[in-house]
């Protein structure tokens, strides 16, 4: 990953390039600027992956240079800010022109790599699904789900419901022997009722999410038998409202959740399904005190 970091304070430039070597870009590379004339000349000499920038600098501000990035280049790099401005027009003014994130002076260092990741992911999965728009002869035009890799759905999904869960992809498990109950959600596109995505959690990973969801401190090792019903609720709107935190859908077309069940007696053809389907990822979901869950997520 290669960055460039503009700013015309060296503290910040410094502050900046620490805290992302501190959350996870350790072995990144670090390019900086102290105004934007200087950080185009190394935009010219070597696209960076991800460029954050002040807004208020000598000469061309940090929003004239998101301007002529998003112009001069077909694919540009994320472009997010760091700034002092909170003005609203403007803040919105620069989301309108693509920025990716905007962050205000102070920050934590917490806050930034959550920014940058989530921006990561996004294009990861943008650039994903643009893989398979221009692929006709693979799904020979018709509509699809995608489903999203760890990256994505660490940074997306589990952003999005404010689960802390570490995402961890594996290339197959013993599904049959996976804890019950379970829970299935089924996804269609385009408000057709065929179902083309399926979510499918192992018990662990209901209780871990559902604890999680209603925000209660409890040992839920000693809560594996019935789920209350509120649990299961939370667990449904979830799924329900953050699915695209799961799949990419390549036409842009809109779907939705088509039903969330809980599965007490799994059927042996129910997990032959599973288990046959080439467009399948399986996630190992880890949390503080709780015990590793499962994720699969079947897409088509």
């Amino acid at each position: 990953m290669k960055f460039l970091i503009v700013d015309d304070s060296a503290a910040i430039l410094t502050i900046i390039k620490r805290s992302l070597q501190r959350h996870g870009f350790a072995d990144s590379h670090f390019l900086t600027a102290t105004d934007a004339a200087n950080a185009l000349v190394q935009i010219e000499s070597g696209l960076p992956d991800v460029v954050i920038t002040d807004w208020h600098m000598p000469g061309m501000s940090g929003l004239e240079l998101l301007h002529v990035i998003r112009q001069s280049f077909q694919e540009p790099p994320i472009v997010g800010f760091v700034t002092t401005e909170s003005t609203p027009e403007r803040l919105a003014e620069a989301r309108l022109n693509g920025a990716a994130f905007i962050i205000g002076k102070p920050f934590s260092e917490r806050q930034l790599a959550d920014a940058v990741n989530e921006s990561i992911a996004e294009r990861n999965a943008a650039q994903t699904a643009e893989q398979y728009r221009h692929q006709p002869e693979i799904n020979g035009g018709a509509r699809y789900l995608i489903c999203l890799g760890a990256d994505e759905v660490a940074h997306r999904f589990f952003k999005r419901i404010h689960c802390e869960v570490q995402v961890t992809e594996i290339a197959h498990c013993d599904i049959a022997a996976l804890p019950k109950p379970w829970t299935a959600s089924f996804y269609g596109l385009g408000g057709r009722k065929d179902i083309r995505g399926l979510c499918v959690m192992d018990h662990p990973a209901m209780l871990m999410l559902g604890w999680m969801l209603l925000g209660m401190d409890r040992d839920i090792r000693k809560d594996t038998a019935e789920l209350p019903p509120i649990l299961m609720e939370k667990l449904e709107a979830a799924l329900e409202q953050s699915g695209d935190g799961l799949y990419a859908v390549p036409s842009g077309e809109s779907f939705a959740m088509i039903r969330c069940q809980k599965i007490n007696a799994v059927n042996p053809k129910f997990v032959e399904i599973i288990e046959k389907k080439d467009g399948r990822r399986i996630f190992h979901l880890t949390g503080a005190g709780f015990p590793t869950g499962t994720l699969i997520v079947i897409a088509r």
